[in-house]
């Protein structure tokens, strides 16, 4: 747990950012009704914070995480709020459970899908997950110059995993 807590005190730029997006997409989100995703919701704050608020009354929110100690501290610290719940799945697999097929009407994500190593495997994933006519709302990373950085430390046997 000490490391989502680490997280959680060092996440509030992907907040900030996350809340100029949301801001952004305000009425879209207003009309978000049915279930909803958010991909990669890590501890839960964004997801409660943010998404939910801003969704119709009457859409209900699951919060998805490929990190079990992110969906433990989520569902700890949110476990009181009805329209909201958490669930374990890597976005990623290979063996999407087919009862997730078709279960949710917008799919979400900040700051996540940027991490994925197969992007095709993850849009797939969504698609399947979504029913006819979702919709998605996605924010990542796509380049920044900064990044060349991380090419001159993986030439370094010391940096690489």
């Amino acid at each position: 747990m000490f490391l989502v807590e680490e997280y959680v005190k060092a996440s509030t730029i992907q907040y900030r950012d996350a809340a100029d997006i949301i801001g952004e997409f305000a009425e879209e989100m207003s009309e978000m009704k049915g279930k909803c995703l958010d991909i990669g919701c890590g501890p839960g704050i964004v997801t409660k914070e943010l998404i939910l608020p801003n969704l119709s009354p009457e859409a209900k929110l699951v919060g998805m995480d490929i990190s079990r100690p992110m969906i433990e501290y989520a569902k700890n610290m949110y476990h009181d709020e009805e329209r909201l719940s958490f669930q374990l799945l890597d976005i990623e697999t290979m063996d999407l459970p087919k009862d997730t097929f078709d279960q949710f009407n917008n799919v979400l994500s900040f700051y996540c899908l940027h991490w994925c190593q197969n992007f095709r495997k993850a849009f797939d994933n969504i698609y399947k997950l979504l029913r006819p006519g979702g919709k998605g709302l996605f924010m990542l990373l796509s380049w920044n110059d900064g990044f060349d950085v991380y090419k001159k430390l993986y030439a370094n046997p010391r940096y690489r995993p």
